[in-house]
């Protein structure tokens, strides 16, 4: 769509040193404009307007001229003294100063062009009304009434050179050609902008920030934008609004981008179908291939990109749509849940991608906790972590090594018992910032060559419920006590046969078992009346189906 220049003319002076002089002079400094290689493509396309040329019927004429004004890129008034007021100071056109101050207050300053024929007048010797005083003075053409042609050519030829300059700087301001956003936004853009805000809220464009795809991320973390590039199509997803629907596009466009990379290169991983990555079978087994590697670069590329079109997106949204937003009509869940989930498939890849600082042998529990107050990223004090370190050890008389690094602070036991490869430790706490914590350890070991690990089922679940509330009672010495998230899973469990008063039960034939996870209110309360639900389903596991005898 062309860019309108609305003209402001007068016909108080001959047509051919006035009107249709300016007119000649504006036609062809747009016409060079517009050909010009140095303007940006976009703004090429320039056109004259004034009154009401091109309307349609019979419309109002101020109505339709002040309209065309604010719609308009740039304006130009001629200012050329047509009048005598009081005490014999002239003075331009009053239709044309009327239009003048519409545009002033409508486009602004930076969008005005004045013209002024001197023949009629001088600045200097006539000033202009007071308010045009504090201006930029118009551009100064000398033609009088009696000019030759070869005068009146030089004086459009001038007037031409110093239009294009004017125009040229106006389209190369950029914030003068960013469009004024409308009065009254659409409806539905309000609504679709805010439906935009919600699809990726603050903690998918973090993740997006910050994610290495070489290491695995929880399997649900852009289910958000598998939903946009597979549903959001149609007019219901476009914008009124020029600009934003530019942006929205642009975002969409970088979204379909990255996902269409990640069905073809992300799997679920094997051992934990909760999370994904992009290494293939091939690569677990012989190492990372080059093809996987491109393929990681890749997608933290169009992750980067698809961010960037969210920021952008985003500033235009604020920029466009300057109103509240509707208030939520349900009660919105504390977004910091989500995060919490998405922290604990974090802290359980770890084991993946070399994050344990020991090992704990197997068979195996652990317990882990993520306090929503630490979801809030607070900063934690060295200090008194360390004296909350005090609980790491599940039992007071225990041989214990400490030790920390850059993200986080850990104990475990002594002596380590020793394996083929690496040694092995009975349990493990570590603290990991911004403050979620982690218990491993030992449920049981073989006897002999029996088949089956016997463990006592009852005697397990009180130690899980133990251990659980030491864990809580970590986390407040830290400051980070209140609702939280809670983990139960269990390693190398395939031969483990859980043993209650009375004969029955079988080995649990899974080598791991992950457990509901549990939203807790209060970390402090008594946890094992909390996990029914979980106990359960652990004894289920091993063929006890009436579940947990606890809760009898």
């Amino acid at each position: 769509m062309p860019h309108q220049i609305f003209y402001s003319w007068q016909s108080d002076t001959e047509n051919r040193i006035g009107r249709g002089l300016i007119q000649w002079a504006l036609d062809r400094a747009i016409r060079t404009v517009n050909a010009d290689a140095d303007v940006d493509p976009a703004d090429r396309e320039l056109r004259a307007d004034r009154d009401t040329v091109n309307v349609p019927g019979m419309p109002p004429l101020a109505d339709t001229i002040f309209g065309k004004i604010d719609r308009a890129v740039a304006f130009l008034s001629d200012l050329t003294h047509v009048a005598t007021r009081a005490k014999g100071q002239l003075s331009p056109n009053p239709n044309v100063l009327l239009e003048h101050g519409w545009a002033l207050k409508s486009r602004g300053w930076g969008r005005m062009i004045g013209v002024m024929n001197t023949a009629m007048g001088h600045p200097d010797e006539h000033p202009l009304p007071f308010d045009l005083t504090h201006f930029k003075r118009p551009i100064l053409f000398h033609c009088p009434a009696d000019a030759t042609d070869e005068e009146r050519q030089a004086a459009r030829a001038g007037l031409q050179k110093d239009l294009e300059s004017a125009l040229r700087l106006i389209l190369d301001d950029e914030v003068l050609m960013a469009a004024a956003p409308p009065a009254e936004p659409h409806p539905h853009d309000v609504e679709l902008l805010q439906r935009y805000r919600q699809q990726i809220p603050e903690l998918l464009r973090q993740f997006l920030r910050e994610h290495n795809f070489g290491t695995p991320y929880p399997r649900k973390a852009l289910d958000p934008l598998d939903d946009m590039a597979a549903t959001w199509a149609g007019a219901a997803f476009d914008f009124e609004d020029t600009a934003l629907q530019e942006a929205a596009m642009a975002l969409r466009a970088a979204n379909t981008s990255l996902m269409e990379l990640v069905y073809e290169r992300i799997h679920v991983m094997d051992r934990n179908p909760n999370m994904v990555w992009p290494k293939t079978d091939y690569d677990v087994r012989h190492g990372t291939q080059q093809v996987t590697l491109d393929a990681i670069r890749e997608l933290n590329a169009r992750a980067g990109t698809l961010i960037g079109a969210i920021d952008a997106f985003e500033k235009v949204g604020r920029s466009r749509i300057r109103v509240a937003p509707p208030a939520p009509t349900a009660p919105q869940v504390d977004p910091r849940w989500e995060a919490a989930r998405t922290a604990i498939s974090e802290l359980a890849a770890d084991r993946m991608r070399g994050g344990l600082p020991e090992i704990v042998a197997m068979p195996s529990m652990t317990l882990r906790i993520v306090p929503l107050a630490a979801m809030d990223r607070p900063a934690l004090d060295p200090k008194t972590v360390l004296a909350a370190a005090l609980r790491f050890p599940p039992d007071s008389q225990v041989r214990v090594q400490s030790d920390s690094d850059e993200r986080q602070w850990w104990s475990y036991g002594l002596p380590l018992i020793q394996t083929e490869n690496n040694p092995e430790t009975r349990w493990r706490t570590r603290l990991v910032r911004p403050g979620l914590i982690e218990f491993e350890a030992m449920i049981g070991a073989r006897i002999d060559d029996d088949p089956e690990i016997l463990v006592n089922g009852r005697e397990l679940e009180a130690s899980i419920a133990a251990h659980l509330e030491r864990l809580a009672a970590v986390l407040a010495d830290v400051g980070l006590a209140g609702s939280g998230l809670v983990s139960i899973a269990f390693r190398g469990v395939e031969d483990v046969q859980l043993t209650r008063a009375r004969g029955g039960g079988r080995k649990i034939r899974k080598p791991e078992l992950f457990l509901p996870e549990l939203q807790v209110t209060d970390l402090a309360a008594p946890m094992q009346p909390q996990l029914q639900e979980q106990f359960n389903i652990r004894w289920q596991a091993s063929g006890w189906a009436d579940g947990s005898p606890s809760f009898d």
